[in-house]
């Protein structure tokens, strides 16, 4: 069994995609691009939030200024569970939608830190 890391993207998002205009794609697409990208680009980033501890831990990327990604963080590696605009968060849980991610170590977790060392290591192989 491969030690590599995984990237698993879901099906809603292939289709919030094709609703988007072509640079807020392109901006998701930056994101995504591979297993290795992602995580380097969540560890990294000062737009991710903790939503829910446990496992799996569940963070909200901030994308774009109006464009938020949802994925899960397990041990075998991310799963993007969905794509949401900022006006669909607004309606359903003003709240919550109007807290920007927290980013920087508050809002990541160290495993996350872990899991891009070990993706570099990967790479290189």
């Amino acid at each position: 069994m491969s030690s590599k890391k995984r990237l698993e993207v879901d099906r809603r998002v292939g289709i919030a995609l094709s609703a988007l205009s072509s640079s807020q794609r392109e901006a998701v697409d930056r994101v995504l691009h591979s297993p290795q990208r992602f995580a380097t680009h969540v560890a990294s980033s000062a737009d991710v939030r903790l939503v829910k501890d446990g496992e799996p831990r569940l963070y909200c990327l901030r994308v774009t200024p109006n464009l938020r990604l949802f994925y899960e963080e397990g041990d075998e590696g991310f799963r993007v569970v969905d794509l949401v605009d900022r006006a669909t968060l607004k309606r359903f849980s003003p709240t919550w939608a109007e807290k920007a991610p927290a980013g920087g170590a508050a809002g990541r977790s160290k495993a996350v830190k872990k899991k891009v060392g070990e993706l570099a290591n990967h790479e290189d192989s």
